[in-house]
Order: C-alpha cells, then sequence, then structure tokens
C-alpha cells in the first residue's frame, strides 16, 4: 500500500532518529515480501555482517533482531538510530507507525503510541486526511485506534509463555 513521496513534506513523516520503531520488537522482526528481498540482499551482503545474520533474514524472510527476550532491537539500527538499509528497507518500516488493514467496508488504522508522532498522526487522519489517506479510503467506513504495538505484543508473549 504505501505512502506517496509526496508525505514527505509533512515533518509528522519525517524520522526522528529515536529508535523506538526499530527497538521495541517482542516475536521477529519486520516480514520482507521476496520482492523487498530481492532489493535488500544486495545491501545486506554489502554490510559484511556474520553469515547467520544473511542466513536467518533469507530462510526466515524477516529481518533478524538482536535479544533474547523483548525488547529486541533490529540489527540493523546503529547506535545513533540510524538505518543501515534506509534506502530499500521494507514497507512496513516505511509506513511505521501506522498499520493499514482494507476491508470489504471498512479500513481500519491502527497507529502505534509508541511511535512520539502517534497521537498526532491520529489526530491529522480524524481531523484533514490527507489525499493518499483518501484514496485508500474512499467511501468506506474508518476505524482508527491508537494503541501500543509494543504492550499489545509482550502480552501475547507472556500468555504464550505461560
Amino acid at each position: 500500500m504505501g505512502r506517496p513521496d509526496n508525505i514527505h513534506n509533512s515533518n509528522l513523516w519525517k524520522c526522528k532518529q529515536d529508535g523506538d520503531c526499530c527497538s521495541l520488537f517482542v516475536f521477529t522482526g519486520v516480514v520482507v515480501t521476496d520482492k523487498e528481498w530481492d532489493l535488500l540482499e544486495k545491501d545486506i551482503l554489502s554490510l559484511k555482517l556474520p553469515a547467520p545474520i544473511f542466513k536467518t533474514c533469507k530462510i526466515q524472510k524477516t529481518l533478524p533482531t538482536l535479544g533474547k527476550k523483548p525488547p529486541k532491537r533490529c540489527v540493523f539500527l546503529k547506535r545513533k538510530n540510524t538505518c543501515m538499509i534506509y534506502k530499500n528497507r521494507p514497507q512496513r518500516c516505511r509506513e511505521y507507525p501506522l498499520m493499514i488493514q482494507q476491508y470489504k467496508k471498512v479500513v481500519k488504522v491502527n497507529i502505534s503510541q509508541d511511535c512520539p508522532r502517534g497521537e498526532e498522526l491520529s489526530r491529522m487522519l480524524r481531523k484533514d486526511s490527507p489525499h493518499w489517506f483518501k484514496k485508500i479510503v474512499k467511501n468506506k467506513k474508518v476505524e482508527i485506534s491508537v494503541f501500543s504495538f509494543y504492550d499489545n505484543s509482550i502480552s501475547q508473549y507472556y500468555d504464550e509463555e505461560s
């Protein structure tokens, strides 16, 4: 789905390099599609990371994370919260903090409050939807939810452990 490039004109969409989006993983890292993998493979190989990292990406089709227990951090997030694969990062990374699910009669928009811009994005979408969003929604009902993606996942994590 994705947002058009012109959305980046808004300060809301500029990366603040706080690292929250890349360091709050619970189960796995970001899922990568085959098309995204084709773009990422060369980038990842050029980084000369240890072979297991590359193998994990290729087999599991996810970006690997560091840490055995949550919160886990994306292996491609540098210390100053910049991304080593930013140019070809997966769509999910590009869309964060939004997760948009389209159904027949409704569009559900989940916004992560883990992102410092989450609440402001919620207000913007409710008040004055940008053109790209109106194209997605068309005449469907819109449901917007703001919650912590991390808290939601961590509660699932502990439910699975019990």
